[in-house]
């Protein structure tokens, strides 16, 4: 009887121990694939951020080309201005073009680009045309433009008074600061008052103005940049038609 509890104990024990060894491997194995997926996942978050890195590097490389360029354009455009020799190219004009300045009695004063063989019609056209009360025959609109000339329109009434444009002309032709027409305009302004220059003191010797319409001439002009015309000077605050009509030979522009 002892002797089988001993066989059965031995059995036991043998069975105890290869179940104990069968635990330990599969503890083992579990072991490992834990361990081995760990390292798969160090290897994934490894490989993201290289890629993340990549991509940044990627996009700075991108930003630093994208300046080169723009650097570059800025150069092109900094450049420009310049003609292939190197020197400054002209303000925007072609050898074939000219500017003039036109005023008086005209709709929109001011300095004009034109072709070069341009006539004094082209300028008053592009200006707008003629006003009312601008002489339309003193000046011989067939007269070709020169580069710098400057224009004056008279108005009827200063037409009167100025000697004939066509004998000015005469041995002039050629030069560019407006001959004929400065003349005509300094021939008409002599003796008055230029309403867009006079101060006070010099608008209260005009007929009919005091103080206080002086001032509002002087006012009106700084306000408006100026009178385009004689007949303007009505719209300043006092000045009627009374009052103009007293004045009108005595004043310019």
């Amino acid at each position: 009887m002892k002797k089988e509890n001993r066989t059965l104990y031995k059995k036991q024990d043998r069975t105890g121990r290869k179940i104990g060894w069968i635990l330990l491997v599969v503890l083992l194995a579990m072991s490992g694939c834990a361990s081995e997926k760990k390292n798969r996942a160090d290897g994934l978050t490894e490989v993201e951020f290289s890629t993340e890195d990549d991509g940044k590097a990627s996009e700075e490389e991108n930003d630093r080309i994208s300046g080169e360029d723009a650097a570059d354009a800025d150069g092109r455009n900094s450049s420009k201005g310049v003609s292939g020799s190197g020197q400054p190219e002209s303000d925007g004009m072609s050898q074939s073009e000219i500017r003039v300045y036109i005023c008086g009695q005209i709709c929109n004063p001011g300095v004009y680009t034109l072709e070069e063989d341009s006539r004094i019609c082209d300028v008053i056209q592009k200006a707008g045309g003629l006003k009312e009360e601008a002489s339309e025959t003193y000046l011989n609109q067939a007269q070709r433009l020169e580069d710098g000339m400057k224009i004056y329109v008279p108005s009827k009434e200063e037409a009167k008074t100025l000697g004939d444009p066509a004998q000015e002309l005469s041995g002039i032709s050629g030069q560019v600061t407006g001959g004929a027409w400065d003349s005509a305009e300094n021939g008409a302004t002599q003796g008055k008052v230029n309403i867009n220059r006079a101060d006070k003191a010099e608008l209260m010797t005009l007929t009919g103005i005091g103080e206080t319409k002086a001032e509002a001439i002087l006012s009106y002009r700084e306000t408006n940049r100026g009178f385009q015309s004689l007949e303007e000077l009505k719209q300043v605050e006092g000045i009627k038609d009374g009052t103009f009509q007293k004045i009108k030979d005595q004043i310019c522009l």
